[in-house]
C-alpha cells in the first residue's frame, strides 16, 4: 500500500505497526507515546545542540573578520588575486555563520515544541488524578 504523504500513512496504519516500525521512538504497548525521561533526554540533546550551534556561528564570525583583515592586507600589497580568494572564503564563513545561526533558530524551536508537550503531558497528568481524587470524594458523600 502507497501513501501519498506520512499523515495518510499515520491515520491508514494501526498502532502496532508504528510499534514494529520505530521501536526505539515508542516507549509504551500502544505506541502513542513516548516516556517523560526519554523526551527529557531529548530535550537536553535539543538544548545542548542549539549551544553548539550558536557556538559554530561565532566561529565562523570571528574566521570571517580574520579573513577580511588578511584582504584588506593583501589589497594594501597590491596583491588582488590573493585579496580576491580571502575574500571569496570571508563570504563563505559569512554565509556559513547565517547558516549556523538558521539550524539554531530551528533546533531551539523543536526544543520549544517538546517542552510545551512535557508540560502539557504533566498537566494532564495531575488533571487526571485530581479527578480520580474528586471522584473518590463524590462517592464518599454518597
Amino acid at each position: 500500500k502507497t501513501f501519498k504523504s506520512t499523515q495518510n500513512f499515520w491515520q491508514n496504519s494501526d498502532s502496532s505497526c508504528k510499534i514494529e516500525l520505530f521501536p526505539n521512538y515508542f516507549a509504551s504497548k500502544t505506541g502513542n507515546d513516548m516516556s517523560v525521561s526519554a523526551m527529557e533526554k531529548h530535550m537536553f540533546n535539543l538544548k545542548f545542540a542549539v549551544k553548539d550551534l550558536e557556538r559554530q556561528a561565532k566561529k565562523s564570525e570571528k574566521e570571517e573578520k580574520a579573513e577580511i583583515l588578511k584582504t584588506k592586507k593583501a589589497i594594501q600589497k597590491g596583491n588582488t588575486e590573493v585579496a580576491r580568494i580571502h575574500a571569496e572564503n570571508a563570504i563563505r564563513q559569512k554565509n556559513q555563520s547565517l547558516n549556523y545561526l538558521r539550524m539554531s533558530a530551528r533546533v531551539d524551536a523543536v526544543a520549544s515544541r517538546v517542552q510545551t508537550a512535557l508540560t502539557t503531558r504533566q498537566v494532564t497528568n495531575s488533571m487526571a488524578g485530581v479527578v480520580k481524587a474528586m471522584d473518590a470524594a463524590m462517592k464518599g458523600m454518597n
